[in-house]
């Protein structure tokens, strides 16, 4: 059931994201999937965010621009939720 929950997460989560990582320079071909890391990383744990990116890396999933603009995102606005 949990599986089922997490996976109509990722599937919304790239829906609802998808315009924005776009309009933060991520290539659009890999849109869904920074969208997918986006939408988890708004969720109370964080931890999920970056597994998440993990796997992805491990997998070939994103290039080295998505990685990387994708870890920069869950940086910044980690340090933000530190200051508000």
């Amino acid at each position: 059931m949990e599986d089922l929950f997490f996976s109509l997460l990722q599937t919304l989560f790239s829906l609802v994201f998808k315009p924005v990582a776009y309009m933060l320079g991520i290539d659009w071909g890999e849109c869904g999937t920074v969208a997918t890391v986006l939408g988890i990383k708004l969720l109370p744990n964080e931890i999920l965010a970056y597994l998440e990116l993990g796997a992805l890396r491990v997998e070939h999933k994103l290039s080295v621009s998505g990685r990387g603009s994708s870890s920069y995102m869950l940086r910044v606005s980690t340090r933000a939720q530190d200051f508000g």
